[in-house]
């Protein structure tokens, strides 16, 4: 499913800006739509994939009359404008302050989303519910150094319920992206490095990335104490796994 460009970036585009956007980056029709200008391209803002729409069906399933979800990464925050429609209190977490579209809709009371602007790296979990039912993030954690990535996601792992859901993706060592990565033999502890020329420029991304394989995703849910529903690594190369709070 697709949502017309102008709307994902909050403003109305002109002729040479829709035309320059309109160059498709790969067979999936994504736009070249980036995020902060080093962290890749805005992929979830332009299309639902399977592990978006596992959550939503998850989220229609919630019994709690109040339900909680965190979304780490977010972005242009698509997928919890999504489950803040089903009703979830959704807290947004991302260190690029948010885009025209999203402000508009968090200033509104009625609309149960609430942004934190902070290094995830850094994050305050006091700063977040203390029983969440959904864990979000697509393509993000590939930005955290794994041992980070590790105590984030164990600090977050303890203020979820009982049989709450953590969905994840990261990007993929067996993907495009992993072609000439100099950190490509490292161990998941040590792999952090820049991608390679063609793949950044290609990706627009700029910064150091800890590219996963889903042995290695299945590890990083095993140490927050979480039990691995389904992992799978997309036609892209990319993993993506759904988690479950024992």
């Amino acid at each position: 499913m697709s949502i017309p460009v102008p709307y994902l970036v909050g403003e109305r585009l002109t002729l040479s800006q829709y035309a320059t956007v309109a160059k498709f980056t790969n067979p999936y029709g994504d736009h070249p739509i980036p995020t902060t200008g080093n962290h890749g391209l805005d992929i979830g803002g332009q299309r639902t994939d399977e592990l978006d729409q596992s959550c939503l069906d998850f989220a229609r399933t919630l019994q709690s009359p109040a339900p909680t979800a965190v979304d780490l990464g977010c972005g242009q925050g698509r997928m919890s404008i999504a489950l803040a429609e089903l009703g979830v209190r959704c807290w947004l977490v991302d260190q690029a302050p948010p885009s025209p579209v999203l402000q508009a809709r968090i200033t509104d009371p009625a609309s149960h989303l609430r942004y934190l602007q902070c290094e995830i790296g850094a994050l305050d979990a006091d700063s977040l519910p203390t029983s969440i039912d959904i864990l979000f993030s697509q393509r993000f954690i590939h930005y955290l150094a794994y041992p980070d990535a590790v105590r984030v996601l164990n600090a977050l792992s303890a203020r979820l319920r009982l049989g709450a859901r953590l969905f994840l993706s990261a990007s993929g060592l067996h993907s495009e992206l992993g072609e000439d990565y100099p950190a490509h033999n490292a161990g998941i502890n040590h792999r952090m490095a820049l991608l390679s020329e063609p793949m950044a420029q290609k990706h627009q991304i700029h910064v150091p990335v800890c590219l996963y394989t889903t042995a290695d995703l299945a590890a990083l849910s095993d140490q927050a104490g979480l039990f691995p529903v389904r992992i799978w690594r997309s036609p892209f190369g990319n993993i993506k796994g759904i988690f479950e709070k024992p």
